[in-house]
């Protein structure tokens, strides 16, 4: 199997193990999924709703997923439904848990901090019972490490012994479900030998879509493409990674034995305009914003043009780029990162070929890496 970002030698070398990887039709989860079965790994996906064939296409059409692919229903919130596709298995991913940026006022707890607690509790207490897993590899969040990029002053680089410091059920409720969800599985792992805890950090993860294109991270880029941001780029920092190279920290924290604890995997960080600026060489003909303008005037409008804006998170992020320390990821993991251009560029191509992004003239036609996307 062709792959963005090749095996690497520990990964081909791995004994051929089955893992159940929790919320498979995600984002995230379909680009882990394809990784561990160019492994040789025998799969288990669980999601809501299996008979969603539209949803599985593109896991169905990997190499090796006629044999080594099997598909269970499980929700995060219902005890016991991850005790099936979990039996027997030697690895856990976990990367099932609620990616909502906006819930609506008062239903934070129910739709996104609740679910994502819920979903670790239940999905470790499936490993418990299995006996046969040794390990389990947790998708968290750069947002379970900081919350305001001001919390820890103009200078800090952020680390894996940081925690998120300013999130709360209304202020960032989605950096708080990834805080209290990552502290909540460290507190169970504690409370046993059977098995190991390896928690993988990422900030923003941008790529083509392996399967799923109804995410926030592809509605960001679409809406990017089609002028939705348009002439707004406000001075807001973030880190940006490649989705490949997320999927390979999660197979390689499974595979490396010495791999231990938290893991922040963030190839650069950067503000939105300079983030833009990668696209603008080969997207020139796009509305892509261009006008770094102060907070009031963006709420302003969004308010008159396009529908309301989270403020506190743009308050958040505004005017300071968090540097993150990934130095344990790339020593333990032997974790290297591709080309954030790469990878911004390869996402807009692979919207542009799924009919996602409006095509103009002299827009960027299809390359090898768009063929993953539309399999």
């Amino acid at each position: 199997m062709d792959l963005r970002k090749p095996l690497y030698d520990i990964e081909r070398e791995a004994k051929p193990s089955l893992v159940c990887v929790t919320g498979g039709t995600g984002y995230i989860a379909g680009a882990i999924v394809r990784r561990l079965l160019a492994s040789g790994h025998s799969v288990r996906i669980t999601c809501r709703d299996p008979g969603n064939e539209a949803r599985l296409r593109y896991l169905r059409s990997l190499p090796g997923a006629d044999r080594r692919l099997e598909v269970y229903k499980a929700d995060l919130e219902h005890v016991g439904s991850f005790d099936t596709p979990v039996t027997g298995c030697d690895y856990v991913i976990h990367t099932a848990s609620p990616v909502i940026m906006r819930p609506p006022k008062g239903k934070e707890v129910e739709l996104v901090i609740r679910p994502a607690v819920a979903g670790v509790e239940n999905v470790l207490a499936s490993v418990a019972k299995s006996g046969s897993v040794r390990r389990v590899v947790m998708t968290s969040s750069v947002a379970a490490v900081v919350g305001d990029h001001w919390e820890r002053g103009r200078h800090h680089v952020f680390t894996e012994a940081d925690w998120n410091l300013t999130a709360a059920e209304t202020h960032l409720p989605y950096h708080r479900s990834k805080l209290l969800a990552e502290k909540r599985a460290y507190e169970l792992c504690a409370e046993q030998d059977q098995w190991t805890l390896i928690t993988i950090q990422p900030p923003v993860v941008q790529g083509p879509p392996p399967g799923n294109v109804k995410c926030e991270v592809v509605g960001f880029m679409r809406k990017l493409l089609n002028g939705g941001y348009y002439p707004w780029a406000p001075p807001s920092g973030a880190g940006y990674v490649d989705i490949d190279d997320v999927a390979a920290a999660h197979t390689l924290a499974m595979v490396t034995p010495s791999a231990q604890g938290r893991y922040i995997v963030s190839a650069r960080s950067m503000t939105l305009g300079h983030y833009v600026d990668l696209l603008r060489p080969e997207y020139s003909k796009y509305k892509l914003p261009f006008l770094p303008l102060p907070l009031w005037v963006i709420w302003l409008n969004s308010l008159l043009f396009g529908g309301p804006v989270d403020l506190a998170l743009l308050r958040a992020v505004h005017g300071k780029v968090p540097h993150f320390d990934c130095s344990k990821a790339k020593r333990e993991l032997g974790l290297t990162f591709m080309d954030t251009r790469r990878t911004a560029q390869d996402m807009a191509a692979a919207l542009l070929e799924l009919g996602l992004v409006r095509r103009l003239p002299g827009a960027p036609v299809g390359s090898f890496y768009l063929a993953l996307a539309k399999l």
